[in-house]
């Protein structure tokens, strides 16, 4: 007999931490031993009937409206800079045991489940099914107060008490409550799996969740589908992003903007070339803004490219390295909160201790110079993406981590 998995997320989508339930769900979905069911507050793309809203009240539209409540609150209370790295989720929409799927459920996949899907009572209310839960985290939303990265911020170890990401105008202190709510989870059926060292040594670290069970499994890259090419480029192309305008702090747009300002007046044959869908208008002679990008075209960027320059401050396994890496082409980066798995300095990427435009415009200018072997480098970040990071590694990993739970 077939054992029914549920999977819970917010989204069925393209987009950023969605690609990642699908592909869960895909993995699992070639396996004829199980029936896999996606629930999820609203479709972006075509389906199978598998895959449906969580109740017929969700949608694009009520979608929006909750999406928009959580961030009325954020307009409030938080600090303008952090109100896209915020999730209240103290609203419920519905009652999740009313939820036929649920109730016959042998195992109950989570992943992102903001901006109004999933409440924290909702998530309650789940754990205390008593059916076997994963849950695969995205960010650092289910052990904080509610943001999704901390930054410098340590308080999750212990309480969310003074949220530097919060005004605290008001007598409501938003994140010691959502925690204080978190802390009641009943956590026994619960495996964490987590895209990256760097958040699976956070998830230990934490008030909430250091007891319980936890795996990595890095995020994963079709590598038949991105594929290198042979570079051909007068100038050095330089790939940079992705940023979108809910999220430049945190994807490093400022940071981008300093080293701008530091190379424009020095003589290098490089052009930038940004992806994402941040508007740029800016030193257009050093800069090609390629906006939002399909699979397709983002595909051919990165295999043309010579080296991907990746400027996040907070990340967690970071799904255009992975993709860069397979089209052979390597990272310069910092010292980064999710990149660590991937970015292996002098092998597959540049790899410097903290931001600094100086060290990067070193790095370019050797480069450009020859004194780095960026054809190895590139062979290195093909051969390491086939090893490591191909989809049939991280199904492997997957099922034997199912089979345990699910047939225990």
């Amino acid at each position: 007999m077939k054992k029914t998995i549920v999977h819970l997320s917010s989204r069925y989508s393209f987009h950023g931490s969605f690609v990642s339930s699908k592909r869960f769900f895909n993995f699992l979905k070639k396996n004829e031993k199980f029936e896999n069911i996606y629930l999820t507050g609203r479709i972006d793309e075509k389906s199978i009937s598998n895959i449906r809203t969580i109740t017929k009240l969700h949608n694009i539209f009520s979608y929006k409206i909750f999406h928009y409540i959580d961030q009325l609150i954020n307009f409030f209370f938080h600090k303008k800079i952090f109100r896209s790295y915020w999730s209240n989720s103290t609203i419920s929409y519905f009652n999740i045991n009313a939820v036929e799927a649920l109730k016959k459920a042998d195992l109950i996949f989570l992943y992102w489940v903001n901006d109004g899907f999933l409440s924290l009572k909702n998530i309650a209310d789940i754990l205390k099914l008593g059916k076997p839960i994963i849950w695969r985290f995205s960010d650092m939303w289910p052990f904080t107060g509610g943001c999704h990265y901390s930054f410098s911020c340590k308080q999750y170890m212990s309480r969310c008490i003074k949220c530097p990401q919060l005004s605290n105008k008001f007598l409501i202190n938003l994140s010691k409550y959502n925690l204080k709510i978190k802390k009641n989870w009943k956590l026994n059926n619960l495996t964490i799996i987590t895209p990256s060292s760097f958040l699976e040594k956070s998830v230990k670290q934490s008030s909430l969740f250091k007891n319980v069970k936890t795996k990595k499994i890095l995020n994963s890259v079709n590598t038949n589908f991105f594929l290198p090419l042979i570079k051909k480029n007068k100038k050095l192309k330089i790939l940079v992003g992705p940023f979108n305008y809910e999220d430049e702090f945190r994807k490093g747009y400022d940071l981008f903007l300093r080293l701008l300002d530091y190379v424009k007046n020095k003589k290098l044959n490089i052009q930038f070339e940004l992806f994402g869908s941040l508007n740029h208008n800016q030193n257009l002679n050093l800069v090609k803004n390629n906006g939002f990008m399909p699979k397709e075209k983002l595909k051919k960027l990165y295999a043309q490219s010579d080296v991907y320059l990746f400027l996040s401050k907070n990340d967690n396994s970071p799904n255009t390295i992975a993709e860069s890496l397979s089209c052979g082409t390597p990272i310069i980066t910092f010292k980064n909160n999710g990149t660590e798995d991937y970015c292996i300095n002098g092998y597959n990427s540049f790899v410097i201790s903290e931001f600094d435009e100086k060290k990067i415009f070193d790095v370019i200018e050797k480069i450009l110079n020859k004194k780095l072997n960026i054809d190895r480098m590139s062979k290195n970040s093909r051969l390491f993406a086939k090893k490591y990071l191909s989809h049939d590694v991280a199904s492997k990993k997957l099922y034997k981590i199912v089979n345990k739970i699910i047939y225990r």
